[in-house]
């Protein structure tokens, strides 16, 4: 370069300049509106949908604006955030709304911005409100917030699982539940949509869980086939989420008071399911890729071992390990139960038996039905056996069972002036320290719930 001379040197720093606009025009070039009429930065962003579009919808005359276009987005973002939290602690709940808003406008792939604010307006700020009607619009709220991010994020499984969760987890387990229930497919707003539920978040106007289901499938679908991973747990674990949804929707039936064959068919779905779908997929252990099913039998993982070349007892001992993991054997046991008869049965008389106690108020017609409805269980508990310790199968590895069970209990106890002291059904759950904290906090609700004695 230094032998060249004013000229010749002034040529190349030009050609260089030329050249690296070339480059820059070919990286940077904005799309047109239609796919390959961009750079291939453009191109990028169409394929992995991670446009800016929706950056002009940012208020123009804000300071968010003023920060943006002097490329200080991640201050404007650290902003809005601090303000959506002080929206949410002085109970503003439009101005919380609007900033959510902006922030998914600056942030619209960060997958934690659509996860917290969601859970923020569906539980934080619902929690708030007096009316049940008015914390089932927040909850609604929050989850067409989170909706919106999976249409904004289509290779993020854990937006579509949070989908899944928000529908089963917050609507069929909150203390409201039994509203929110019946709000998912009769929504409280009847002017707007006519007796059905809101066609944004329950277009196929369909029970909470089955829904919940919907979106955990969608979640699933993004991982399976695809290198595409999600972060969320095990991925046996989050692969279950579709089929305990059927297990979830079969049990909130039998709590409506649905005991017919629909309520049987329910559950020999859910384990049509997960044995047949969920147990048959192939999973590779975490750490070292051996390949297994959780239903296989030792000759489908020795005819797997054959193909793949991979050891039968490495195979068999990360089965066993996954079996654990998932309580794949339990749910599967849980599942045939459910449909026998005498379980049916004793979910029936506890659902009658809470019915006469509490609307109906009366006590000894309770307490015949409780009484029978514990010893129908306490069969059913003898039936399925015990572990190796001597804790009961059903008892002990399922909150739902024991929830039921402990609640019947307590009205048995307030409408017979109090429980046998030798000896009566479902015995271990009133006597097992284990139990101690779980009867504490159900009695706890008893009592806001029927009064005291």
């Amino acid at each position: 370069m230094n032998n060249l001379t004013s000229g010749q040197r002034k040529l190349v720093y030009g050609l260089g300049i030329l050249a690296l606009m070339v480059v820059v025009i070919l990286l940077g070039k904005p799309s047109e509106g239609t796919p390959g009429t961009g750079g291939v930065v453009s191109d990028l962003r169409e394929k992995y949908s991670l446009g800016e579009a929706t950056l002009g919808q940012v208020d123009p005359a804000s300071s968010t604006m003023n920060l943006v276009l002097l490329g200080f987005r991640g201050i404007a973002a650290s902003i809005l955030w601090s303000e959506a939290e002080h929206h949410r602690v002085t109970k503003n709940w439009s101005k919380l709304q609007q900033t959510a808003e902006s922030i998914i406008l600056l942030q619209p792939h960060f997958k934690k911005v659509w996860e917290y604010q969601a859970w923020n307006l569906g539980f934080n700020v619902s929690a708030e409100c007096d009316a049940v009607e008015d914390r089932y619009f927040w909850v609604k709220q929050g989850a067409k917030y989170l909706q919106r991010g999976t249409e904004r994020n289509t290779q993020f499984p854990e937006l579509f699982f949070e989908c899944g969760r928000f529908f089963g987890q917050k609507i069929g387990s909150a203390d409201e539940k039994e509203q929110y229930r019946k709000f998912f497919v009769a929504d409280p707003d009847t002017s707007r949509w006519q007796g059905k539920g809101d066609g944004e978040v329950n277009p196929e106007n369909k029970d909470n869980y089955l829904v919940a289901q919907d979106w955990y499938t969608k979640a699933n679908a993004v991982v399976e086939g695809t290198d595409i991973e999600q972060h969320k747990m095990d991925l046996p674990l989050f692969m279950s989420y579709p089929y305990h949804s059927l297990m979830d929707y079969a049990r909130a039936r039998e709590e409506d008071g649905y005991f017919d064959d629909n309520a049987k068919g329910a559950w020999a779905n859910a384990l049509r399911e997960w044995t047949t779908v969920y147990g048959r997929k192939v999973f590779a252990a975490a750490g070292n890729g051996i390949m297994f099913t959780l239903e296989g039998s030792r000759e489908d993982l020795e005819k797997l071992s054959k193909e793949d070349g991979q050891p039968l007892a490495d195979k068999l001992h990360w089965q066993s390990r996954y079996h654990g993991t998932t309580n794949y054997l339990y749910w599967k046991l849980r599942c045939d139960i459910e449909q026998k008869q005498e379980m049916i049965d004793a979910r029936r008389l506890f659902y009658e038996g809470k019915k006469a106690f509490k609307e109906e108020g009366d006590l000894e017609q309770a307490g015949k039905l409780l009484e029978t409805g514990t010893q129908l269980l306490q069969n059913v508990i003898d039936t399925a056996g015990r572990e190796g310790n001597g804790n009961s199968i059903l008892l002990y590895n399922d909150e739902g069972i024991t929830e039921e069970a402990i609640k019947s209990l307590l009205i048995l106890e307030r409408v017979r002036d109090g429980l046998p002291k030798d000896n009566f059904p479902l015995k271990e759950l009133w006597v097992d320290p284990t139990f101690a904290g779980k009867r504490a906090e159900l009695r706890e609700k008893f009592i806001r719930w029927a009064g005291e004695n």
